[in-house]
């Protein structure tokens, strides 16, 4: 070969391998950016999401009791949160975002449309100008967001939006991972009822807004699940799943439940707080577990009226719970049983893993007993309270599968 042919040759090997490299690089980072795509939400999209999340403050007597977040889901107003948000309440303020940099400013009020006992949600209207004179809603053209999720899945990147007290009263952005997914039964189906995550979510939070990478609606951050021993937290987001069985099934309409007047027992001693750490104990029991039935030793009683939850609840508990159980694996029956040391009139109280509420007076005798038939795996927080206000009982709660009686 002459010298001319081989660095001819040479030259088109050369250009052959850059080719080949230029190809492999355009690639390589075409496959990053739709990777990059499908892993993050644009920071136009979060400005846009940030508009239809609101602060609301729930006022009782004009006078601030809580605060909370919500999302608005139409442009006339109407705005999802969850119940625990607007309970004890008889008003609420509802505060939009002018600069995305500054605290929201109150615009609105708005009242109590109906509510869940099944799961932690409520629906309120704007209805009102911040000054309380009446608004045509539709006239109101609000920022909303309207999309929601089809599906989800375990290792899915979630984004949460609302106003944690640890935010000062600013707009918080957390992001994270649909780490589980916790079905439930609602109308008569399975479904998804909780997603778990690894995104920060705190007090205030509640009520507010997740999404995924399509800024679309998956939920409503809820609950924390927190482990004491290794200080591993969870956060808990309501799916959009069992927001629309709990409209499709019909909300409660009698506000007077939840709503509550301003020397209210209520108000004064506030809400059952799941969110916050046990008193007692937190345990971890699978089905099947020995030394059935488990006992703990606890003190009933509390400062909260407990009667804004409904009926069959009575009596005065502590704000946080007094055991938390994590309960798993699949059994016919779970029973929770109270019994104190000197007798005395106690009641028992449970939160169940879809955030609904179980609540018990008397049982065979003055001591309080919940059944739970084919029990869903999940986080149980139990109250023991006292009939009388301003009581405390030394007894003994009991967790066991056996058909037994307290």
């Amino acid at each position: 070969m002459s010298s001319r042919l081989a660095f001819m040759f040479f030259s088109l090997t050369i250009r052959q391998i850059l080719s080949t490299r230029q190809l492999l690089a355009m690639l390589f980072i075409f496959s990053w950016g739709s990777t990059a795509a499908q892993t993050d939400l644009a920071g136009d999209d979060i400005d846009r999401i940030s508009q239809a999340v609101v602060r609301i403050v729930a006022l009782v007597g004009g006078e601030v009791i809580a605060s909370g977040s919500g999302t608005v889901v139409a442009s006339t107003g109407l705005i999802y949160t969850n119940r625990h948000v607007v309970e004890g309440a008889d008003d609420y303020s509802i505060e939009f975002l002018d600069d995305l940099n500054e605290l929201p400013l109150p615009r609105y009020r708005a009242r109590l449309v109906g509510y869940s006992m099944d799961v932690d949600f409520a629906l309120l209207q704007v209805d009102r100008d911040i000054d309380g004179q009446p608004v045509d809603v539709n006239d109101i053209s609000l920022p909303f967001l309207s999309s929601v999720a089809q599906d989800a899945r375990r290792g899915d990147d979630i984004f949460v939006l609302g106003y944690p007290s640890i935010g000062d009263g600013y707009l918080a952005f957390t992001q994270g991972t649909l780490t589980s997914i916790r079905n439930g039964t609602m109308s008569d189906r399975r479904l998804p009822v909780w997603y778990q995550t690894d995104a920060q979510i705190s007090p205030g939070n509640s009520g507010g807004l997740a999404v995924n990478v399509r800024g679309e609606m998956v939920g409503m951050p809820t609950r924390v699940w927190y482990e004491e021993p290794t200080g591993g937290r969870l956060g808990g987001i309501l799916t959009i799943n069992a927001i629309q069985a709990a409209l499709d099934d019909g909300l409660e309409t009698d506000v007077s439940r939840i709503a509550a007047a301003t020397a209210s027992p209520v108000i004064e001693g506030g809400i059952l707080d799941f969110r916050q750490s046990p008193t007692f104990d937190s345990v971890d029991l699978t089905a099947g577990f020995s030394e059935d039935p488990y006992a703990l030793e606890i003190v009933s009683g509390g400062e909260v009226a407990v009667g804004y939850l409904g009926d069959a609840c009575t009596g005065y508990a502590a704000v946080a719970p007094d055991v938390r159980l994590n309960w798993s694996g699949s059994s016919s029956e779970l029973r929770f049983f109270f019994v104190g040391d000197d007798g005395g009139d106690t009641t028992l109280l449970v939160n169940l893993p879809n955030g609904s509420w179980v609540c018990n007076d008397d049982s065979e005798s003055l001591d309080p007993m919940v059944i739970f038939e084919d029990p869903i795996e999940g986080q149980y927080d139990i109250w023991v309270g006292s009939y009388q206000r301003g009581e405390s009982i030394v007894g003994e709660l009991g967790i066991t599968e056996l058909d037994i009686d307290p």
